[in-house]
């Protein structure tokens, strides 16, 4: 990949004939004009499957205007991505692939239409500085084989934001041209246009809300991949759509074939762990460093934040390294195919099943009566009745078996409560649910997002006071450290993981 830049830009349908009005009105004062004519050659690439176009994201080979190269357009918001890549090879070169794999779900990339295109490029600048670049495009698209039968041919204009230009100044030039006669052009690309528009997502049959639902993650999963080839951090993101596809299925199983379920669940797992071990250190870095911040001078002996820093980095650079040889790995390519394949043809079993929100609901009641179960595990764990600040203070907490098992039972908890919350939202966003069942699903997403919040603070105090006494542990015949101040950032965790538990005390009992 050589270089890359993001464009804004508004496309609009014009018929032959039509004239480009005087812009002067909408154009800073003293803005210059010139004119330049161009003649392109793109040839546009994708999958037998047409993923790339259904995802908005388009492989083309483009000759002339200086621009002689493979280009890849992402979508971004508003605006799109290109990244260039050098040369000008009859089939697209190995960045270019690289980068689509995932889209492409490792198919092979297959020539689908060359668009021919006559450009009349009138540029406003104010100074040296460009604002727009406006593109009367005259378009004539082919089909790949000999002679290049007619697919389709029209005109359009493009108004493109240059570095000077802003939002303001295109919705005005894009006023003028409307009231010219222009009109809002659909398909967000030429090749889109040259083949009809890209294809529809393809859902299956089976219960809408979570056919949508399911969707929805298998996209984000891809939309992650995406990411991650283009140099972007999307890990987190990535991993709460396999969490939400995986919750999911754990739900809504009884709609799927068992055996479908449990491969699924199996390799999504996988995946979901690989990020994990990516995102734990992108929280756990921060998390340490602003504790160990917080503490006096005189009481950090040694190169805590050094080392501290130096572990997680470390881990995180080599847990990313593995994820990114993983994206170019056939079990992860035949995932994202599995997921395809499941939201178009869902493996539905027959037989009777209780309606969506009763399913939801029951997700909700699961999650209390696991919250129930950690939190009077905990309790009979007993407290220290001589603790200095009244706080519950463990008997040896970090070496207690019952206390690691209702720490363990707090975590479960929490991701019953995680699938209560997206068992919510699923109802919630269903386009077939009512208003009424959609406002109680909402309330249920909100009321399980709280608590799934609360957890978090106590899994993740849990999970850093034993890495920091694994740290203090090594410590020992090192001579520019001592177990110190990693004793204090235990005691620490152990009493934010406390300060949690009794938060969740606190919430379940307004649920009363």
């Amino acid at each position: 990949m050589t270089e890359s830049h993001t464009e804004r830009e508004d496309k609009f349908d014009v018929p032959d004939g039509w004239i480009l009005p005087d812009l002067t009105p909408a154009l800073p004062p003293g803005a210059d004009q010139s004119i330049d004519v161009q003649r392109l050659s793109n040839e546009y690439w994708d999958n037998a499957d047409l993923d790339l176009l259904r995802a908005g994201v388009t492989v083309r080979l483009r000759h002339g205007a200086g621009e002689d190269g493979w280009q890849v357009k992402v979508p971004s918001g508003a605006a799109r991505t290109e990244f260039r890549f050098g040369g000008s090879a009859d089939t697209p070169p190995e960045g270019v692939l690289d980068l689509v794999r995932g889209l492409a779900r490792g198919r092979r990339l297959l020539l689908l239409a060359t668009l021919h295109t006559d450009r009349v490029v009138r540029t406003v600048r104010s100074g040296d500085e460009v604002l727009l670049e406006i593109a009367d495009d005259t378009v004539r698209a082919a089909a790949p084989g000999p002679g290049e039968a007619l697919l389709n041919e029209w005109r359009e204009l493009e108004i493109e934001l240059g570095p000077g230009g802003d939002e303001e100044l295109l919705a005005a030039v894009g006023k003028r041209v409307r009231k010219a006669g222009a009109v809002p052009g659909s398909p967000p690309n030429k090749v889109g246009r040259a083949v009809g528009g890209a294809p529809a997502p393809v859902l299956g049959a089976g219960p809408r809300p979570v056919i949508e639902y399911l969707a929805a993650q298998r996209d984000a999963v891809v939309g992650g991949d995406l990411a991650l080839r283009s140099g972007h951090d999307d890990v987190h993101a990535t991993r709460v759509g396999t969490r939400r596809f995986r919750s999911t299925l754990r739900i809504f199983g009884g709609f799927f074939d068992d055996e479908r379920v449990a491969a699924l669940d199996a390799e999504l797992r996988w995946y979901a762990g690989v990020l994990g071990e990516v995102r734990d250190r992108q929280v756990q870095r921060p998390r340490f460093a602003a504790a160990i911040a917080a503490l006096p001078d005189e009481l950090v002996l040694g190169p805590v934040a050094g080392s501290v820093e130096q572990q997680l980095l470390g881990e995180q650079v080599a847990a990313l390294a593995e994820l990114r040889t993983l994206l170019d790995g056939e079990r992860y390519l035949a995932l994202l195919r599995a997921l395809d394949s499941f939201v178009a043809r869902p493996p539905l079993v027959s037989g009777s099943h209780r309606p969506l929100p009763k399913i939801a609901e029951r997700a909700g009641r699961k999650a209390l009566r696991r919250l129930d179960e950690a939190l009077a595990a905990g309790d009979s764990v007993g407290s220290d009745p001589a603790a200095a600040d009244g706080s519950t203070g463990r008997h040896s907490r970090s070496d207690h078996a019952d206390s690691d098992h209702a720490d363990e039972l707090l975590h479960r908890a929490r991701k019953a409560a995680k699938r209560a919350r997206y068992a919510g939202e699923l109802i919630r966003d269903g386009s077939s649910t009512g208003r009424k069942k959609a406002a109680a699903a909402a309330a249920q997403a909100d009321r399980f997002e709280e608590l799934q919040d609360i957890l978090g603070e106590h899994q993740d105090g849990v999970v850093a006071a034993a890495l920091l006494r694994r740290w203090g542990a090594a410590t020992h015949g090192r001579p520019d450290e001592n177990g110190f101040t990693y004793g204090l950032l235990f005691q620490r965790e152990l009493t934010a993981a406390e300060h949690g538990r009794a938060a969740a005390e606190r919430w379940r009992s307004a649920q009363n």
